[in-house]
């Protein structure tokens, strides 16, 4: 499929564009029909106080969310003022904080900690998004949040505050991560799917390289799916109050380079490249092996030691498989899926970028963590799902289309354009496949027309052919059980019997007969339609060759023949 460079670059602009509008539709229409609730995180943040007590003794105060960068050892603290009066019922207290032992006071009570035993473990904490059922008569008290800071640069605002009824807060969703939510955990769903039904095919076919590019696919797309939701600490929406997240992010994102490197590894062309990309995801499955291992088995493990190698060798393997699907690779250039391919590396390598720099900068640029997070990201990995997605649909396509040309061109070249059978190169095919099984026992059928001649000198050639389809249809008709029905010549017909099918050579002679008989009674023809066939059988106790049966059953067509003739004569 050639495509003008100006056509793609239009078809992705429209693809942006939809998948755009498609990301924030749900925001205006899923709660209204789903029950999910969303709700802006802002309601109380202009009346947060904040306050710093450094490990050197010193004390920073900030009538704001907003304040520098905190590192281990900062103790701060925020105070919520509540309303006077609360409109309602049942109110539960909702925020999200990173890498802190929690604890949260009404008044002089603790109503909520978290984080002191992962602490005393030595185990990293990460963000949590939880809820507090805050007390009958908290209406007009302050809270007060404790956060003991446990990493350095942990974070720069508190945000995400905000008191909702508790029958709501279970299910409730942040307002600008909605659409988020509903696309990647529907994405989950269908590439879960996906690979459900691929695995079961292959276990069936036993054929890796037919449905490994869709399996691939669909473990990319899960775990694009399952880093997003992490990432935005989605799946807290899904289990209230447990605390999934922070584990799960770090988590995928040792494990989302290796679908990756494996997914371009099975669309490449060149071996060079596949071999590239064969070493990459080597490298990054061991990269994931010990980061998980030393999760789970070691005591003091913190994901930062680690995470920014990781993105290191995320940005020199994206921008090796750039060079080579933008020059190694530009031989298949006219090809439409090959050059989605190339734009859909400029575009991976933008999330990743995208990405390293929200990771590095989220802790000091708030505004930019906000508009990375929220918009960029999300829409950079969905397009990037998208191109892959439609990439891998042409290549399907055009794996079908050349199927279907293979399909055809072999029909022009083993069948019989005009009676519609197998041709002589079928029939020496099996004829040498017969001589390469010497002890199979086989039958073969030889046919040919009585009165072509006749039919084509008085009645003219569309009767001839006519003549010759009508009794290729009753042939092939009366030898279902045929290995193989072949037109040899101009009016020569082979049928061949294999195997457990070898007696039912007498069959389909009876049955033919009765077929020429319906039709001379018939009238249809101006003439006698007439078959003569002769029959030759291999056995084991009459054994025959190929070429020796195909002699005596010409042999005996031609005495068939011959009776035929006589018969005419004295009628």
């Amino acid at each position: 499929m050639r495509i003008s460079k100006k056509k793609i670059i239009s078809i992705m602009l429209l693809s942006l564009l939809t998948i755009v509008i498609a990301y924030m539709l749900p925001i205006a229409f899923y709660a209204t029909v789903s029950g999910l609730n969303a709700y802006s995180p802002d309601m109380l943040d202009s009346f947060i106080t904040v306050e710093i007590q450094h490990p050197d003794g010193t004390t920073d105060s900030y009538q704001s969310n907003s304040f520098p960068v905190v590192n281990r050892g900062d103790v701060l603290t925020a105070r919520i003022p509540l309303p006077d009066q609360m409109d309602i019922k049942d109110p539960v207290f909702c925020f999200h904080v990173y890498q802190s032992v929690l604890t949260l006071y009404c008044g002089d009570r603790v109503i909520y900690s978290y984080g002191r035993q992962i602490a005393d473990a030595g185990h990293m904490i990460g963000g949590i998004y939880t809820s507090a059922v805050l007390p009958p008569d908290a209406a007009g008290q302050v809270l007060t949040l404790c956060c003991e800071v446990q990493e350095q640069h942990a974070f720069s605002s508190l945000y995400n505050f905000t008191l909702l009824p508790a029958t709501e807060s279970a299910h409730a969703c942040l307002l600008g991560h909605m659409s988020d939510f509903i696309f990647f955990l529907s994405m989950s769903f269908f590439s879960t799917l996906a690979m459900i039904l691929m695995s079961i095919f292959l276990v069936i076919s036993r054929d890796w390289k037919k449905y490994r590019q869709s399996f691939l696919l669909a473990v990319l797309c899960n775990s694009i799916c399952g880093y997003l939701m992490a990432y935005y600490a989605l799946y807290n929406i899904i289990c209230p109050n447990v605390q999934v997240g922070a584990n799960l992010e770090y988590i995928m994102a040792f494990l989302l380079p290796v679908p990756f490197t494996a997914y371009y590894c099975a669309t490449a062309s060149k071996p060079v490249t596949r071999r590239i990309m064969n070493l990459q995801t080597i490298l990054f499955s061991c990269f994931f092996l010990i980061c998980t291992i030393l999760n789970y088995f070691t005591s003091d493990w913190h994901y930062c030691v680690f995470i920014n190698a990781n993105i290191v060798l995320i940005l020199i393997s994206c921008t090796v498989t750039a060079f080579l699907y933008l020059y190694y690779e530009k031989v298949n250039l006219p090809s439409l899926r090959d050059n989605l391919n190339r734009y859909t590396q400029i575009i991976f390598l933008f999330v990743v970028i995208t990405t390293f720099l929200s990771f590095v900068l989220n802790r000091y640029l708030n505004t930019m963590k906000s508009f990375l997070a929220s918009y960029i990201i999300p829409i950079s990995y969905i397009y990037l799902m998208f191109m892959l997605i439609l990439s891998f649909l042409i290549d399907l396509y055009d794996s079908y289309r050349k199927q279907l040309e293979a399909r055809r061109l072999e029909c022009l070249a083993y069948t019989d354009c005009l009676t519609g059978l197998a041709n002589r190169s079928v029939f020496e095919r099996e004829m040498n496949d017969l001589k390469g099984h010497p002890a199979e026992p086989f039958s073969l059928i030889y046919f040919d027309l009585n009165h072509l001649k006749l039919a084509n000198d008085r009645y003219g050639h569309d009767m001839g052919d006519h003549y010759l389809k009508k009794a290729a249809e009753f042939i092939d008709s009366s030898c279902p059980e045929a290995s193989a029905v072949c037109r040899i010549g101009g009016d020569e017909f082979v049928a061949i019997f294999r195997k457990n099918n070898v007696s039912k050579a007498e069959i389909a002679i009876h049955e033919l007969e009765c077929l020429t008989a319906d039709v001379n009674g018939s009238g249809v023809f101006p003439f006698r339609f007439s078959i003569s066939c002769g029959m030759a059988q291999s056995t084991a106790k009459y054994p025959l060759t190929p070429d020796e049966a195909l002699k005596k059953a010409d042999s005996e067509m031609y005495l068939s023949k011959k009776r035929t003739y006589l018969s005419a004569q004295h009628d």
